[in-house]
């Protein structure tokens, strides 16, 4: 699909698109299946039931193509803690903001006063496992075709992270960061990974959950990232194995270390970190990865937002572990980038839509060296 440019979602729903739930009506239009087979589906979608394919991850996605002027799509929303949840929408590669569905199932216009022709819609989960799965039941629309520029570019970037790498905070601009929900400023489609991938002309995967760590958590001492993300939902409470989605990355992004280094909230007692703990969890987790992806090139990024002491530390546990990795004894051949110290502007002190910008370019320049893109 072509790189995203922004455009004002059509008037009939511009109303609802960035920030209330508008449930369609009289839209006389053919119903089209979930498991319609032009229909195309990425990221951490757990499709065992083609007829409810369930997104979970961070900047999952469907896309289709259709001929008309209107399109709506029905859901269901988990309602996980009761929480809504966001869709991001591009048309013709325009992206127009999101659309915030409600507990259980409803349906919402994704697009209405077009031209007549043919469409490209993609849809993308905004908001994170966490905060609830999304059910797509179907789509309504004149006419669906084959995918065409519908379907993504054949090489793929994962994004493996924390709050950072999920969008977490980035939507700044629709809610007050102080009486919102949590899940309101959700927006992984903008998040650096999906803005990196798209300007290497590579699909994305978002392996992502706020407040895990690489040994411990944020205010936990786990189920960390390198436990959950062998979890198809990114979730304990899901049991579905992850088995990377059908085919390797070409190049896999690790973003991890903030929350192994933070203060926490206090409900938990949390000592120093200890490096050598720390370098084992991370050996083990990248000795796994490289077992399930023999042939994707590894990058281990330290983080952006931590600061000082706390920035210089994470960056030599950090480079140490990729030593390890890659001495004689695992031969893992994984790389270290160093991301500078960042602003985070965002909710929560996380990085806004700009400082996620910042977060892609700083990449950009390396992975064009690493992979020749």
């Amino acid at each position: 699909m072509s790189a995203v440019r922004r455009g004002p979602i059509a008037a009939a729903i511009a109303s609802f698109a960035i920030m209330a739930v508008c449930a369609v009506e009289g839209f006389a239009m053919q119903p089209f299946a979930p498991d319609d087979p032009v229909i195309v589906y990425r990221g951490r979608i757990d499709a065992s039931d083609p007829a409810r394919p369930r997104m979970h991850g961070s900047a999952s996605y469907f896309a289709f193509r259709f001929r008309g002027t209107e399109c709506a799509i029905s859901v269901e929303n988990e309602g996980r803690w009761g929480r809504s949840c966001f869709f991001a929408v591009e048309i013709d590669g325009r992206y127009q903001g999101r659309i915030r569905t409600t507990p259980g199932q409803g349906e919402y216009a994704i697009a209405s006063g077009l031209e007549e022709g043919v469409h490209t819609v993609r849809v993308s989960k905004a908001t994170e496992a966490s905060s609830g799965y999304i059910d797509l039941l179907g789509i309504e629309c004149d006419e669906l075709l084959p995918p065409g520029a519908a379907m993504p570019p054949a090489r793929t970037i994962e994004f493996i992270g924390d709050s950072i790498t999920c969008g977490t905070g980035l939507a700044t601009s629709e809610f007050p960061c102080e009486g919102a929900e949590w899940s309101d400023h959700h927006n992984g489609r903008l998040a650096f990974g999906p803005v990196l991938a798209e300007s290497l002309d590579a699909d994305w995967l978002l392996s992502s959950v706020s407040g895990a760590g690489v040994f411990r958590n944020w205010n936990t001492a786990g189920p960390t990232v390198p436990e959950l993300y062998w979890k198809t939902a990114l979730r304990a409470d899901f049991e579905q194995e992850w088995t990377g989605g059908g085919a390797s990355p070409e190049l896999i992004v690790i973003c991890l270390g903030t929350n192994d280094m933070s203060g926490g909230d206090g409900s938990y007692v949390r000592e120093p970190l200890d490096g050598e703990e720390f370098a084992v969890a991370y050996v083990e987790f990248l000795k796994k990865l490289r077992a399930l992806h023999p042939a994707s090139e590894i990058v281990c990024a330290t983080s952006p937002l931590l600061r000082e002491a706390r920035y210089e530390t994470l960056c030599g546990y950090v480079e140490d572990a990729v030593a390890r990795a890659n001495d004689p004894a695992h031969r893992l051949g994984v790389r270290f980038f160093r991301l500078p110290e960042l602003p985070a502007s965002g909710c929560s002190g996380h990085p806004n839509e700009e400082e996620q910008r910042m977060i892609a370019d700083e990449l950009r320049p390396f992975v064009r060296e690493l992979m020749g893109w």
